[in-house]
């Protein structure tokens, strides 16, 4: 039992906390802060996060072998509130630093940090935390309801829902629900494959879609974007944006290497690789009309 009190206590201690950030937020007394020295724009960002966000910077080279990851901060959500990210860095007054979140909440809670509202509602369905099934075949009451709601809310004529945990899940899914969106997809990478190669990898393209086929990648690559600029153009389109791999403007179709770069994002995703944000015009400009004299 001691071991559950203890658990308990904490959690009350938290509940008060979540009460306490909760009032001073809606107080307008929480508001972003950071070191003063991240202004410096004449040093990278690493060297300044490195020598005044000591603990972050700590978290993250420890982790450094892990997959990626771009923004240098280690946050702390038993700090967090509202749109207000904490860093487990500190000031000389003991109090967190904090980010204002701008990342269109891809990553943090729709409802902001540490709501209240939130915060009891997990706690007052844990049976449903630490006892999740893992296939949809076992539907639990709060499922339900959770479905229910979302047939309530839904758009008048929407013939299906269904839940998943991130917007990749969710566009995945919504593509494979479209068969006749998938057999395009299919199609058109077994004919590149086809054209690049003979005709002997088709059957295996089919198998993986995601293939990357070795020597080929290049000409395939190639094929695929002349394949995406040819359906823009008849579709109608004027421009084509798109954040790709900086190699392929070299590699890639001449009419790729004259597009304007918008941005550029050395070691994207901290991946090793540069990335580009291109804007390619692909409707050619009309010439302008002959003026017609006056009178004439």
């Amino acid at each position: 039992m001691s071991t559950i009190k203890t658990v308990v206590a904490r959690v009350e201690e938290t509940l008060e906390r979540v009460a306490q950030l909760n009032a001073r937020y809606r107080a307008g007394e929480v508001h972003a802060h950071v070191p003063d020295a991240l202004r410096d724009s004449e040093r990278s960002l690493e060297e300044l996060v490195a020598e005044h966000l000591p603990a972050s910077h700590a978290a993250l080279e420890a982790a450094s072998h892990s997959l990626f990851f771009s923004l240098p901060v280690a946050f702390d959500p038993a700090e967090s509130v509202g749109p207000y990210l904490a860093a487990i860095d500190r000031d000389n007054g003991g109090q967190p630093y904090r980010f204002l979140d701008m990342g269109a909440l891809i990553a943090t809670q729709a409802f902001g940090e540490n709501d209240p509202a939130v915060a009891r509602a997990i706690l007052a369905s844990l049976p449903f935390v630490f006892s999740r099934y893992a296939h949809s075949e076992y539907q639990t009451v709060l499922s339900l309801r959770l479905k229910a709601e979302l047939n309530r809310i839904a758009p008048a004529g929407t013939p299906r829902h269904f839940v998943v945990n991130t917007g990749a899940e969710a566009v995945e899914n919504a593509i494979k629900s479209v068969p006749s969106a998938i057999d395009e997809a299919l199609s058109i990478l077994r004919l590149a494959i086809e054209d690049l190669a003979g005709g002997h990898l088709a059957a295996e393209a089919t198998a993986a879609p995601n293939i990357r086929v070795g020597t080929l990648a290049i000409p395939l690559e190639n094929h695929l974007l002349e394949s995406l600029r040819e359906r823009a153009i008849a579709a109608g389109f004027e421009f084509l944006s798109t954040l790709i791999e900086d190699r392929l403007r070299d590699t890639g179709p001449a009419w790729l290497r004259g597009a304007a770069i918008l941005e550029r994002i050395d070691n994207y995703l901290r991946s090793g690789h540069t990335f580009v944000y291109l804007q390619v015009a692909l409707q050619p400009v009309p010439e302008p009309e002959p003026s017609v004299p006056a009178g004439s």
